[in-house]
């Protein structure tokens, strides 16, 4: 045992006292509002009663309770000598390097984060930590950009603990058990599914249009698994896929992470059934569904399972080998133009037409020949939507990706 170890544990209980000095701090309004252009943030500021919940809500499955946290207040006794501490010092007022984190906490109550958390995980504390305390560190984690585990060796504990109501954050020993034994439930696929379904319940996520693509994860550690092609170092490491879905605005809804050995091909249809599953149980009509994905799902025994799925799933990608026919066509063909508008970028014009190509083992498509006017470069895109006009297909599959082609 080392004397670190012996010091964080008393730190984490709050037995002994180490902070940082400083100036004392003048509090103060976060948004004084009264400006032009000034945003306010809106932020419930009912006071409650002393020994009673002041104001209740619905729960995430549309039964009254008293909202947790600030509502119902407790008896001190109901807390650790470490927690007492920190509400005091709270009261008073803490300096916190990381404090505009504390702007995420409507975020987390409004989208229920430790409702959805405890219906999967059955680990109410862990190390002297609480399951939502031990969440919320990893919440923050992400929020201000740990890379990894060791990384979160620069942390300031005294600083980063008021954000999970401790006065330290946890140590990186303890926040290795944690996530040991969280990996021991083998629920990580549970829980991202019980996520995408309040995404969906509270609109988050929209159904409609989902953009499919897959992202390797290269693998430092010392175990031997296999290797797959990383596209950044351009070489084959250790390591495995992440295949996503993701809506029409680009939020996340559904994920899988599986071996180097498994390839997108084969994950489409796997993450269209785990999506509309996901949407049945939220409640939601999956009926009509909409995916896009680049050529690296360009396949004829692909298009036919989408289309023979029940309900039939709509497709949009890009052709392959199409440099063999595309400049075939004349410039006077393309005799409709669309507005392409991207989120990061200045809107195009694109010149387009529709077709049909015979597609080997598939037969007619339906293909939209595209020509971009500042590069005078042309594509093609093949969908089994009938029923969309080409400027949308092309806005869809624009979104996806840049019209580099």
């Amino acid at each position: 045992m080392s004397i670190e170890s012996i010091r964080q544990v008393l730190l984490d209980n709050g037995l002994v006292e180490e902070k940082i000095k400083g100036e004392p701090q003048e509090q103060g309004d976060l948004f004084f509002g009264t400006g032009p252009g000034e945003l306010g943030l809106k932020l419930h500021s009912d006071r409650p009663n002393e020994n009673s919940c002041h104001r209740r809500g619905e729960n995430r499955n549309g039964r009254e309770e008293a909202l947790p946290g600030w509502d119902c207040r407790k008896n001190r006794s109901h807390y650790s000598l470490g927690e007492r501490k920190y509400l005091d010092e709270l009261e008073r007022g803490v300096w916190s390097a990381y404090a505009g984190g504390l702007l995420f906490a409507p975020l987390i109550r409004e989208h229920h984060f430790f409702d959805v958390i405890k219906s999967v995980v059955t680990l109410p504390t862990s190390e002297g930590y609480s399951l939502e305390q031990l969440s919320l560190t990893f919440f923050y984690f992400d929020v201000f950009e740990f890379r990894s585990i060791e990384d979160f060796k620069t942390v300031y504990p005294e600083e980063y603990g008021p954000l999970i109501g401790r006065e330290v954050s946890p140590s990186l020993s303890t926040l290795r058990r944690f996530l040991h034994r969280i990996r021991e439930l083998k629920k990580g696929e549970d829980l991202a599914d019980e996520f995408g379904k309040e995404y969906l319940r509270s609109g988050l996520v929209r159904w409609g249009v989902l953009y499919i693509d897959s992202h390797f994860l290269p693998y430092y550690g010392m175990r031997v698994i296999t290797k797959g092609w990383c596209g950044v170092r351009d070489k084959p490491l250790k390591g495995s896929y992440q295949f996503l879905a993701i809506d029409e605005t680009f939020n996340p809804f559904v994920f899988l992470l599986r071996p180097s050995s498994e390839d997108l091909l084969k994950k489409i249809p796997e993450l269209i059934e785990k999506a509309r599953k996901i949407g049945r149980e939220a409640g939601v009509d999956v009926s009509d569904l909409t995916v896009v994905f680049d050529r690296e799902g360009y396949s004829a025994e692909l298009f036919r399972t989408l289309t023979e799925m029940q309900p039939p799933v709509k497709f949009i990608t890009w052709a392959k080998y199409m440099d063999r026919w595309v400049n075939e066509y004349k410039g006077s063909q393309f005799d409709k133009s669309v507005t392409v508008r991207y989120e990061i970028q200045d809107e195009k014009e694109i010149r387009y037409f529709e077709t049909q190509r015979e597609m080997n083992k598939f037969g007619k498509i339906r293909t939209v020949v595209i020509e971009s006017d500042h590069r005078e470069q042309r594509s093609a895109l093949f969908t089994n939507d009938t029923g969309s006009e080409g400027g949308r297909v092309i806005q869809l599959c624009a979104d996806g990706g840049d019209m580099r082609r």
